[in-house]
């Protein structure tokens, strides 16, 4: 090994908040991964443990394989790891040249065990879906109260909500988007909401 295995498994357990050794090896943190994860499951009286791995483009191939070794591990206690590889498709350094592989490049036991479906993410398009990320705020209650009535009492009592201003937040960013000569897809991340 090369120590990148040390490196992913430090990287999980971190991510399941687990506490490391420094000088862990990469068997020690695997066997640690799996541990938790099978306690979860038990705990919860469950079968399955769902993975999500944003950021997913930057696995290596090799990233797999460690993925697999915690798979079998999940496995062999009894239960199932489900994996969601949430992937960036606009990340500019996603390149093959960094180890960074693409699923055609994948060996068949990694694409059958990790990639059974694939679905595109977008982001907010069209009046309608703005319209109903905004109207989240009329109907989401902080302390009982809807975020809208929080911000705009008297506006919020006169019937006003913060979805009928769709029309006015597509109309700027359309404005925004000609005056800065932008073209193509207008996707709105979600993360703007």
């Amino acid at each position: 090994s090369n120590g990148s295995d040390n490196v992913f498994y430090k990287v999980i357990q971190g991510a399941l908040n687990l506490t490391n050794h420094p000088r862990a090896g990469a068997m020690d943190r695997l066997s640690h991964i799996v541990d938790r994860i099978s306690s979860e499951c038990e705990q919860m009286g469950a079968r399955r443990f769902v993975l999500f791995i944003d950021e997913a483009q930057r696995l290596s191939a090799d990233d797999y394989e460690y993925l697999a070794n915690i798979d079998d591990g999940v496995n062999q206690d009894g239960f199932r790891l489900f994996c969601v590889l949430v992937n960036q498709s606009d990340d500019t350094n996603a390149d093959p040249k960094k180890g960074r592989c693409r699923i055609e490049d994948m060996p068949p036991h990694v694409v059958r065990r990790f990639f059974m479906a694939d679905h595109s993410f977008r982001g907010l398009v069209g009046l309608s879906e703005i319209a109903d990320a905004l109207g989240r705020y009329d109907a989401m209650k902080h302390e009982g109260v809807p975020y809208t009535a929080h911000f705009a009492p008297h506006a919020y009592e006169g019937g006003w909500r913060l979805a009928s201003e769709a029309p006015k937040f597509v109309a700027a960013i359309d404005e925004l988007r000609s005056d800065a000569r932008l073209s193509g897809n207008s996707d709105l991340p979600m993360m703007i909401f």
